[in-house]
């Protein structure tokens, strides 16, 4: 006879599967106190395949067995996990309604019902696994959640979106700049000092013309060696800030496969979260609107946090330069703590044209060789804003398509993780093919 595994020896994953149901306890209890032929054991034991082939099997254990889906089978069949004792809570629950007795028919649509309940929650839990990156419980956690708070479809569409914004993310490759002078691929505009044209560096020390060179290296608009990138590297942490204002919120928008902008800027926050948690790497959330709340992201935080953050929303106007001073101390709290090097990415949909505010809080973050990146949603900056002009890279996104999306999320997004590169993107631009030159 093989060994059987004891259902009782799961008692506090079973707590954490009845709180959801109040009639569950009662299912399981009279289950498991129906007697040898109509007992817990029995139904268990079919389900994580542990049952013996001498073993006396109950008929609504067969009817269970008969009516397994074969979707079904890989998961629970590991009986230390939460899927299988959620399945036998779903077959406890569906057996109360049939009384002793039953023909076997009946036994086979009760567990059948059971199985339809197992099977959607387990096509959740899939989709927050393969979006937000969740183990196995965590994932069914999750699941649970988003059925009890009713916001599985938009929850659904955020973690599709995210899965594929990350697989973007992590194909790209990690590559940095090389200081090499056999590797100069020719001349750009920036602000790197160390690789000034010698022009640029001899106006600077010349009387009546160094106030110019200074103030275009301060812009970004000197002339420097552009250089191939040859290395790779690990930064250090990401702060994204994400827009919350009322117009992310335009049901009326939902051009990226469904999700509207606050959605969709969610997405993004999760595909990068996950990106940088890949290598370790520290992440913050400062949500804004006028006002601003910070979320942190820890590598292998808790489900129920991430949750939180996607589902976080405060409405009301919009304020970038308090949103990037609210950034910009996350990067020195972080410093504070031995997280160095983390950088700032701009998630919105809006200029507030405070353009004074924002230079200032740049200049601060410059000061403190802290970057940006840009990402707008549906609209574009002007050519002047602080958010574009001093962005280390700027990309607008006004897609006809989710995949055109998710190519410029890893156009905007990539430099940040892998590179280092600094290019303004315009998804709509004549010619535009989704690559960086």
């Amino acid at each position: 006879m093989k060994t059987m595994t004891k259902y009782t020896t799961h008692t506090p994953t079973f707590a954490f599967i009845t709180e959801e149901n109040a009639t569950m306890p009662l299912a399981i209890s009279m289950l498991t106190d129906g007697g040898e032929t109509d007992g817990g054991e029995s139904l268990w034991n079919t389900i994580t395949g542990e049952a013996g082939d001498d073993d006396v099997v109950s008929d609504y254990a067969e009817a269970v067995a008969t009516t397994m889906p074969a979707e079904a089978v890989a998961s629970v069949r590991w009986p230390t996990g939460i899927p299988a004792v959620f399945a036998f809570a779903c077959m406890a629950e569906a057996r109360l309604g049939v009384m002793s007795g039953a023909q076997p028919s009946e036994l086979r649509a009760v567990a059948k019902a059971g199985w339809d309940k197992y099977i959607e929650r387990a096509k959740n839990a899939k989709l927050l696994e393969e979006g937000f990156g969740l183990d196995l419980s965590p994932s069914w956690e999750a699941a649970r959640d988003i059925e009890a708070v009713g916001d599985v479809k938009e929850m659904a569409k955020v973690a599709k979106l995210a899965g594929r914004m990350f697989n973007k993310l992590t194909t790209t490759s990690k590559k940095v700049v090389s200081d090499d002078p056999q590797n100069v691929k020719g001349i750009t505009v920036g602000g790197d000092v160390e690789r000034l044209l010698p022009q640029e560096i001899t106006e600077l020390f010349t009387p009546g013309l160094d106030d110019a060179a200074a103030l275009r290296i301060l812009s970004k608009r000197a002339q420097q060696f552009k250089m191939k990138g040859i290395s790779t590297t690990s930064r250090g942490p990401l702060v994204i800030m994400v827009d919350e204002s009322g117009s992310m919120h335009d049901d009326k928008s939902r051009t990226f496969g469904g999700c509207n902008r606050n959605s969709w800027a969610k997405a993004c926050m999760v595909a990068l979260a996950r990106a940088a948690h890949a290598e370790n790497r520290m992440v913050r959330v400062v949500h804004f609107a006028s006002q601003a709340v910070v979320t942190e992201l820890a590598p292998n935080g808790d489900a129920a946090t991430f949750l939180s953050a996607v589902r976080h929303f405060l409405g009301g106007g919009t304020s970038l330069a308090h949103a990037m001073k609210k950034g910009v101390e996350q990067v020195g709290d972080l410093a504070r703590f031995g997280y160095k090097g983390a950088d700032l990415v701009l998630i919105t949909d809006g200029e507030d044209g405070d353009w004074a505010a924002q230079d200032k809080v740049l200049n601060e973050a410059a000061r403190l060789g802290i970057r940006l990146w840009s990402v707008c949603i549906e609209m574009d900056s002007p050519e002047k804003a602080p958010t574009r002009w001093r962005a280390e890279e700027y990309v607008r996104v006004s897609p006809t398509n989710e995949a055109d999306a998710i190519v410029a999320l890893r156009n905007a997004v990539s430099a940040d993780i892998h590179s280092g590169a600094s290019k303004n993107v315009d998804t709509e631009a004549p010619g535009y093919d989704g690559t960086l030159n």
